[in-house]
């Protein structure tokens, strides 16, 4: 059974040491500048080859927007600089990071599945949507979605059915602190809230649901 509980925290702890201030900052997210610390780096195809002279396949094989090899101790995730599509690629790099994060050593499904969810949390996590819920005062559609997360609309498609098949996560302020799993979470919500309240009123209830 896959642990989204773990999934989630895991997520929350990587996107709270980045350099996203508030909500907003999502929609220009790029996971091109993840920091990822420890024993993992990033970078594209080309600097890997450039600094080990060793290619990553031969010239006439599929080339994947991304993946993770191992470099001595350290993780590597390399991904495809001639991708332009932004939102196409933060995808494949938050996908990677979970494998990286998870500590995955193989390519199976239930480890790429938990990648997609990594994926999931890290560019979409559902205490921001619900924010974001609240301040509008409105379920927040696809195209919602769309405008506040820099990810594909499919990404979006896909997250919007997942909170529909879930029950108890209404807009309201009230059941802000129901859709938080951890710690991490709770301090996403408290940062990213900043920009949500409507009016101090609102600012105290929703700090005071995790005090």
């Amino acid at each position: 059974m896959i642990d989204c509980v773990t999934i989630r925290r895991e997520a929350a702890r990587l996107l709270l040491s980045q350099d996203f201030v508030d909500y907003v900052g999502m929609s220009l997210a790029d996971m091109r500048r993840l920091r990822l610390g420890g024993s993992a780096a990033l970078g594209t195809y080309s600097d890997y080859q450039a600094r080990t002279g060793e290619p990553i396949m031969r010239p006439d094989s599929y080339i994947p927007d991304g993946l993770t090899v191992k470099y001595g101790s350290m993780s590597l995730i390399l991904y495809n600089g001639a991708v332009k599509n932004l939102r196409r690629l933060n995808w494949t790099i938050a996908h990677e990071a979970g494998h990286v994060v998870l500590g995955h050593s193989a390519d199976r499904e239930r480890e790429e599945r938990e990648a997609d969810i990594f994926a999931s949390y890290l560019l979409i996590p559902i205490p921001l949507i619900l924010c974001i819920e609240h301040k509008n005062g409105s379920r927040a559609d696809e195209n919602t979605l769309f405008g506040c997360f820099n990810v594909s609309r499919a990404a979006c498609r896909r997250r919007r059915a997942e909170l529909d098949r879930l029950t108890g996560l209404p807009y309201f302020p009230l059941e802000l602190c129901e859709s938080v799993c951890c710690r991490e979470e709770e301090e996403l919500v408290l940062r990213y809230s900043a920009t949500i309240p409507e009016n101090e009123d609102d600012e105290k209830n929703i700090e005071s649901y995790f005090t």
